[in-house]
């Protein structure tokens, strides 16, 4: 008997606020379906901007003596290239270069310092008796892109 009391109560509460229902019924379905409209006609954009600058250096060092000086190993006049040791006995003058290639994509100039140390040393084995330095360190200030 009571399952018919609930029913004829929650009918009772319906039949007096159908018109409230009805009308928030409504709003919301107005109220997402604008909300739909508007995502589908105009999403919106976003703007990202990114700056890159695409830069890089490449180097080599490229060196080689010529043999003026009478010894065992090497014949007088041949040229010794890019080697880890030279003797100065049998090549006293070692010419070297260092060649530095920049290249940019929407960048300026730049500055490149060079840092390098000629090291002159006797070594046997594992000693090492004398070690001098000479610095061949330089500067250039106006180096740009695609220029060596």
């Amino acid at each position: 008997m009571r399952e018919g009391t609930s029913r004829l109560r929650l009918r009772a509460v319906l039949a007096s606020w159908f018109t409230v229902l009805v009308v928030v019924l409504v709003a919301t379905g107005a109220l997402g379906g604008w909300a739909t409209y508007q995502a589908h006609v105009a999403p919106g954009t976003v703007e990202e901007t990114e700056q890159r600058v695409v830069w890089g250096i490449d180097g080599s060092f490229d060196h080689s003596a010529q043999v003026t000086e009478t010894n065992p190993v090497f014949d007088t006049g041949t040229t010794l290239t890019n080697r880890s040791t030279y003797f100065s006995a049998a090549s006293p003058v070692l010419d070297g270069r260092f060649t530095a290639d920049y290249h940019g994509n929407g960048s300026g100039p730049v500055t490149v310092t060079l840092e390098s140390d000629l090291v002159h040393r006797t070594v046997n084995e594992d000693t090492v008796y004398w070690t001098t330095r000479q610095d061949l360190s330089t500067t250039t200030t106006t180096l740009i892109p695609g220029e060596s």
